[in-house]
């Protein structure tokens, strides 16, 4: 049985990401208890426990900004990473059994320049031979994979160019895809607090809030209040934030304004920039944009899922023919769980 050094295929990720997008494959594989630093054996290679830890720190770092796992998840994020590991290591080996090459015209020079930057770090460490041995052998693996999956990927991309036909009535069938969001025009008063401020600086802040609210039901001018409080950019102009289209405000901002018809106001928001008095000046529905002006991202779409569908139809016809045995410690048997702008979601 091959033990494999897959370090760098694993990492491959934005191809192996456009290879596996969309792609929720349920694992047909058994969960036994295998040596301590072994991950998995799928078909004949054999995965080591680092690789997989490895991968799940990559897999976390890309799902994740900030890095950490929310509550509850634990065991479905390693689930999902043990899953996307398994299936990038079954393309791997569909892509060596259709025969593909790495190509060495590209290989090499990359191999090349990568251990020469590694030396710059590394190059006076009195092991530096033997480490270099080791750091060839795993970069000229990763290299390589890179090498025959993006061949794969070129494989897996070759579609029918759909015709006009198709596309309408792809566009039919999706019109979600082809409307513009609903679109509001808003105003802000934004009373800025550091979100490390004590409570009693907050608490402040509030009361401030309500007091504008007050004035702002006795007949006050909203803009004219924003230009005198508001920390805002869009305070010159009377705290017009110009239209946002939905998904941009944070939701609580947007559950707020949703119940709003034009004129209305906000009361006090509590935000993470401090406390913000939103008035809703205008909105504007969504608006299904007609066949001929979309046409061209149709046609991206269109080519984009039938990739994506010609990738889960194959990994899913891998995971049925290859025998996968993965190591319960790494692999929980059930998921433990499922679970800038004023008020705009940055995240």
């Amino acid at each position: 049985m091959n033990r494999v050094p897959v370090t760098g295929v694993l990492q491959l990720a934005g191809l192996c990401l456009w290879l596996l997008a969309a792609m929720p494959v349920q694992a047909a594989l058994r969960i036994e208890t295998l040596p301590e630093d072994v991950f998995a054996r799928v078909g004949e290679d054999t995965i080591p426990a680092e690789e997989f830890k490895q991968a799940f720190h990559n897999y976390v770092r890309n799902q994740f900004y900030h890095g950490k796992i929310p509550e509850g998840e634990q065991a479905r994020i390693r689930r999902a990473a043990a899953d996307d590991l398994i299936d990038k290591v079954l393309m791997v080996q569909e892509a060596r059994r259709r025969g593909y090459r790495p190509e060495a015209e590209r290989v090499n020079p990359t191999l090349e320049a990568m251990l020469a930057d590694y030396r710059k770090r590394y190059g006076e460490r009195e092991d530096w031979p033997a480490y270099r041995a080791r750091l060839e052998k795993r970069l000229r693996t990763f290299l390589e994979n890179q090498s025959i999956l993006i061949q794969l990927k070129t494989d897996l991309a070759r579609v029918p160019d759909p015709d006009e036909e198709t596309l309408r009535r792809y566009y039919a069938q999706h019109p979600d895809k082809f409307t513009s969001p609903e679109q509001l025009r808003v105003a802000v008063i934004l009373l800025r607090v550091a979100p490390s401020s004590p409570a009693a600086v907050w608490e402040q802040a509030m009361a401030e809030g309500q007091r504008i609210r007050r004035q702002l039901d006795a007949g006050a001018d909203f803009a004219e209040l924003a230009r005198l409080h508001s920390a805002d950019d869009s305070a010159e102009a009377g705290g017009d934030m110009g239209y946002l289209h939905r998904g941009m405000l944070a939701p609580p901002v947007q559950k707020a304004l949703d119940k709003l018809k034009p004129g209305d106001i906000t009361p006090p928001l509590r935000l993470l920039q401090g406390v913000a008095i939103f008035r809703l000046i205008d909105r504007k529905p969504p608006v299904l944009n007609p066949f001929d002006k979309v046409k061209a991202r149709a046609r991206e779409l269109y080519l984009r899922e039938a990739r994506a569908q010609r990738t889960r139809e194959l990994v899913a016809r891998l995971r049925e023919k290859t025998p996968i045995v993965v190591n319960g410690r790494y692999y929980p048997a059930e998921p433990d769980g499922e679970e800038g702008t004023p008020g705009t979601d940055n995240s």
